[in-house]
């Protein structure tokens, strides 16, 4: 039975060891196993990064590469493929973001108060 921790909101491997802090009510601990270990992270572990338009055009040209078992060294043993674990359901968080409606009679206008809007957000500095 591997050993199991929650609510882990960092993880680091050193020296073959799992490393992790663990949120708590009111302290934070930090736990140090060997593997394999099971765990679950807070959603703020890592903040999904949204690429530019230009990355998903090179993206869509890139070839992918496959690999199976066999070409990475490993057994069916190994990869315990013949486990009961059956996936019910894989949801992604939902991630809500900020709208803004601007009202304007000119584009100017409308290019004045969208760079306010940013500029007020702080996705971009004045």
């Amino acid at each position: 039975i591997s050993p199991s921790f929650f609510s882990l909101s960092l993880i680091a491997l050193e020296d073959g060891k799992l490393r992790a802090v663990r949120d708590l009510e009111d302290v934070d601990e930090v736990v140090e196993v060997e593997l394999p270990a099971v765990v679950s992270v807070v959603r703020e572990i890592n903040e999904a990064r949204i690429p530019s338009l230009m990355n998903i055009m090179r993206a869509k040209k890139k070839p992918t590469e496959e690999w199976d078992a066999s070409a990475l060294g490993l057994s069916a043993e190994e990869l315990r493929t013949e486990s009961s674990i059956e996936v019910v359901k894989v949801e992604a968080p939902l991630v809500e973001r900020k709208r803004i409606v601007i009202d304007a009679e000119t584009v100017e206008e409308a290019a004045a108060k969208l760079a306010d809007a940013i500029i007020s957000e702080g996705v971009v500095e004045a």
